[in-house]
């Protein structure tokens, strides 16, 4: 209002129709942009998840609910989830172990023995030796059955078998056996004279003539002494000896007090069975035997003894 120099005069028609078209360019543009669609969004299609063969399964196996009404106002309850089949996986086996200590009869152990163990169903061995201490260790087994050997020169081999389980320690006591004495004689029987022969033909008397051989023990080591002989007595021939050879087999036991006692045939003898009448010579032969008793750590024990008698006519 102060400034003199400016134009107060109302707009005129050219005025107007300038004014009009500005407002025209602005509100056209701004029209056309509120009425394009919006842009189309983008739709990523996600894959279907995985179906196990335990779901398939179950989607073939059970059947599929009934359709329901629309015009049914309950609302239906959010299905169950299906249970999925896991894999069970059974724990792995784990290795066992055989320990144990070898002992004489006497309690004492008995070092340097030979042990050996047999899988039964590879038929694999290992083979371990006991300690001092008599103790000895198969470690890192697989579970199964076992046959357990032990072995000791002068004593009788011991089998055992053995059960191993997953993780299990199997802890074995072995107690060997003194082995067994062994002797072999022949026995030669022949007529007493040649002038006696018509009668020896019609009365025989026979006599013996033995050739004993020495005792032959197992070799023994540590600390065992074997029995030996003080008196040998020969076993007598009998009237009824067949011609040829015939062998008799009989076992005992001589005791603490050098005695030999359970005297009876040896059990299992192969083919034809001698004359009752040889047995029982070899028997009354051995009760008259004596021997120095068998010694185990220094004291006295009892040993089996087998005998072998070749009678020959």
């Amino acid at each position: 209002m102060l400034h003199r120099e400016k134009n107060r005069q109302p707009l005129t028609r050219l005025g107007w129709s300038a004014a009009a078209l500005v407002a025209l360019g602005v509100s056209l543009p701004l029209a056309a942009a509120g009425m394009a669609p919006a842009a189309s969004a983008v739709i990523v299609e996600e894959a279907p998840p995985e179906v196990t063969l335990a779901q398939q399964a179950m989607a073939v196996t059970t059947p599929a609910p009934a359709p329901r009404p629309a015009s049914d106002p309950t609302p239906r309850p959010a299905a169950a989830p299906r249970p999925v089949a896991v894999a069970t996986i059974a724990p792995a086996a784990q290795a066992g172990s055989v320990t144990g200590r070898v002992t004489d009869q006497s309690g004492g152990v008995l070092p340097g023995a030979t042990l050996t163990l047999t899988d039964q169903q590879t038929k694999s061995q290992q083979t371990a030796m006991a300690a001092s201490s008599g103790r000895f260790t198969f470690a890192n087994l697989p579970p199964g059955e076992y046959e357990l050997m032990a072995r000791l020169s002068g004593f009788k081999p011991v089998v055992s078998m053995v059960t191993v389980s997953s993780g299990n320690a199997v802890d074995q006591a072995i107690t060997l056996p003194i082995g067994s004495l062994s002797e072999t004689m022949s026995v030669q029987c022949t007529p007493t004279s040649i002038t006696s022969s018509i009668f020896g033909a019609m009365f025989p008397v026979l006599h013996a003539q033995d050739r004993p051989t020495p005792i032959r023990p197992i070799r023994v080591g540590g600390q065992i002494r074997e029995a030996k002989k003080t008196k040998h007595v020969a076993p007598a021939c009998a009237a009824d000896v067949p011609s040829g050879e015939t062998t008799v087999l009989v076992t005992g036991v001589i005791g603490v007090n050098g005695l030999v006692t359970e005297i009876e045939p040896a059990a299992g003898q192969s083919g034809a069975q001698p004359p009752a009448a040889l047995v029982e010579a070899v028997v009354a032969a051995m009760r008259e035997w004596t021997f120095t008793p068998t010694m185990l750590n220094g004291q006295p024990v009892e040993v089996e003894i087998k005998v072998t008698v070749n009678f020959s006519k």
